[in-house]
Parts: C-alpha cells; structure tokens; sequence
C-alpha cells in the first residue's frame, strides 16, 4: 500500500478524502496517524487520534476501536523516544 512504498503525502491526501465523505472510517484514521507518525509530527498524531474520538462521539455515540486505541497510544509512546 501507500504507506509500504512510503507515499505519506499520498496516504494523507487520500484518507482525508475518505474522512470528507464518512467521518467515522476508523481505518482512515489509523492510516492518517500512521503517516504522521512516519513524518515524525506527534502533533498531528495526537489531533488526528482525537478528531476520530469525537467524530465517533458525535456520529454513532461510541468510542473508538481498541485498535485505534492501541495504535495511538504506540505511536504516541514512539514519538516520546525521538
């Protein structure tokens, strides 16, 4: 995929076409944290992580998946190591 061949850019720019359209496809999000976090920006790992966590909220009044969850929280403690 994008991400394999390293196309970060390319990653972004399509999932956040795919979030335009269904603000609640986790795997969108978990592909955006993923590409954030290869560009070394714990930032936006963190506003994208938070982003799906109230979209979901607000959409469906649910919490996001435990591999959400546990993605972020191993990207978030990798970029404590930078």
């Amino acid at each position: 995929m994008l991400l394999e061949r390293g196309e970060t850019e390319e990653c972004i720019t399509l999932s956040v076409r795919i979030l335009g359209k269904d603000r609640c496809w986790e795997e969108a999000y978990r592909l955006l944290m993923k590409a954030y976090h290869r560009q070394n920006n714990r930032a936006m790992v963190i506003r994208v992580y938070k982003k799906c966590r109230d979209s979901l909220k607000a959409e469906l009044g649910v919490s996001p998946a435990e591999e959400t969850v546990h993605l972020f929280k191993k990207l978030v403690a990798a970029a404590d190591n930078f």
